[in-house]
């Protein structure tokens, strides 16, 4: 089977080691979920598997 190479790239996801930085009034659900195709409850349940 293959494997459309956009999808692929668009489904890999890749931890910054670096600091990520929230300007004065910025949301980190945004940061989270750029696209915005999570719920709220998805975002909450992410933070909490990984003990954010």
């Amino acid at each position: 089977n293959k494997v459309d190479r956009a999808t692929l790239r668009w489904r890999i996801i890749a931890v910054s080691q670096k600091a990520v930085h929230l300007p004065d009034r910025s949301r980190f659900r945004v940061k989270l979920n750029p696209a915005g195709e999570l719920k709220a409850e998805d975002c909450e349940a992410i933070l909490a598997a990984v003990m954010l």
